[in-house]
C-alpha cells in the first residue's frame, strides 16, 4: 500500500522518492526529531518521484516523531485519507495514546471536517492539556457548531487546567458567530482577569464579536488599544462601522492602515470597496482599483463586482 502526497500538494511540492529518504536517513547521526525535521521539510521542498511504501514507512521508520509530522503536513492539506494510514501506523506502535500522538490525531481529523471522530478520540483521551481542548473547540467553530465550544469551555472549567489566548479566541470567535454579546462581554472580561488582552488573535476576535454584534464603540475601543493593527482588525471593524451607518469612523479607520496595504487581501478589498461606495469617494476608489491591478486582485470574481458596484455608486452621485 503506498502513502501519497495529497494531490493538492503535488502540483506545488512535486513526490519524494523513498530512496531519497533512505539516503538521508543512512547519512543522519542526529536526534530522531531532527531527522523527523528534516523529513517534513522534504515533503515542502523536494521535487521528484513519491512513493513511500507503507510497509516501509512503518517498519523501522514508523517512529512516533516522524507520525506527528506527518500529521500535522497532512491536516494542513486536508488529506483526512493519507492521515488515517498513519493513525493506523500509530495504533499498531501504541503512539495513539502518547499526549502529543493524540493532540495530532484531533488536530486533524478537525481540520479535515471529520469533528465526530476528533470527539470520540478526546474523549478517549486519559490526560489532555489546553492544546487537547484548543483543538476540538476550534474544530466545533469551523464545522459551524460554535455551541459545542461553549459547552466545552464549560467542561473546561471543571478542570484544573487555565485557558489560553487561543482558547479564549475560539470562545470569542463562537459568541461571534451567535452574535452573543452578552457571552462575548464575560469572555472579555474573563481575558483581561487572565492578562491575555494582548495577543493578536484574541484582539482580532474581540473586534470582529463586537463588530457582528453590532457594538461598535466597544470594537472600536478594542482596536484603538491593540499595539499592533492588522488588516483582519481593520477589516472587521469597517464592515461593522459601515453596517451601522458610521461611514466616516469606518473611514478614518481605514486611513490608520492604509500604509499596510502590503498586506491586504481580497477580503480588504471588498471591505475597502464598500467603504469607497459608501462615501462615494470616486478618487479614493480610482487609488484603490490601481493598486488592486498591481497585486493582481481585480482578478478575483467578488473584487471585480464590488469594483463595478463602487464605480455605479460613485458616478451615481456625481
Amino acid at each position: 500500500m503506498d502513502v501519497p502526497i495529497p494531490q493538492k500538494a503535488s502540483n506545488e511540492i512535486g513526490f519524494l522518492s523513498m530512496n531519497k529518504i533512505k539516503t538521508i536517513q543512512a547519512n543522519f547521526n542526529g536526534p530522531i526529531y531532527h531527522f523527523a525535521a528534516k523529513f517534513h521539510g522534504l515533503h515542502q521542498n523536494i521535487a521528484g518521484d513519491i512513493s513511500i511504501k507503507y510497509s516501509e514507512f512503518r517498519n523501522p521508520f514508523c517512529e512516533k516523531e516522524i507520525c506527528y509530522k506527518l500529521l500535522k503536513f497532512y491536516a494542513d492539506y486536508g488529506d483526512l485519507s493519507s492521515g488515517k494510514m498513519v493513525h493506523g501506523a500509530m495504533i499498531r506502535s501504541g503512539t495513539d495514546s502518547h499526549l502529543i500522538g493524540a493532540n495530532s490525531l484531533v488536530n486533524i481529523y478537525c481540520k479535515c471536517h471529520a469533528v465526530e471522530h476528533a470527539r470520540y478520540l478526546f474523549d478517549k483521551m486519559n490526560d489532555r492539556n489546553v492544546v487537547s481542548w484548543g483543538a476540538i473547540m476550534a474544530g466545533y467553530l469551523h464545522s459551524g457548531l460554535p455551541r459545542e465550544v461553549f459547552s466545552l469551555f464549560e467542561l473546561m472549567g471543571t478542570s484544573e487546567l487555565r485557558p489560553n489566548h487561543f482558547v479564549f479566541a475560539t470562545v470569542i470567535s463562537s459568541c461571534a458567530q451567535l452574535r452573543a454579546l452578552d457571552q462575548g462581554k464575560q469572555s472579555h472580561s474573563f481575558v483581561l482577569k487572565s492578562g491575555l488582552e494582548f495577543y493578536p488573535y484574541v484582539n482580532n476576535a474581540l473586534v470582529t464579536m463586537y463588530s457582528n454584534c453590532g457594538a461598535t464603540g466597544e470594537a472600536k475601543e478594542v482596536f484603538e488599544s491593540m499595539r499592533k493593527k492588522d488588516t483582519l482588525s481593520c477589516n472587521s471593524l469597517i464592515s461593522g462601522l459601515l453596517c451601522s451607518g458610521h461611514d466616516k469612523e469606518a473611514f478614518d479607520c481605514f486611513r490608520t492602515v492604509v500604509g499596510d496595504y502590503r498586506d491586504w487581501d481580497h477580503i480588504s478589498c471588498l471591505t475597502i470597496l464598500n467603504l469607497c461606495a459608501s462615501v462615494r469617494d470616486m478618487r479614493l476608489g480610482e487609488q484603490l482599483h490601481c493598486m488592486m491591478v498591481k497585486k493582481n486582485l481585480e482578478t478575483n470574481v467578488y473584487v471585480t463586482t464590488s469594483l463595478i458596484d463602487m464605480y455605479g455608486k460613485c458616478g451615481s452621485a456625481e
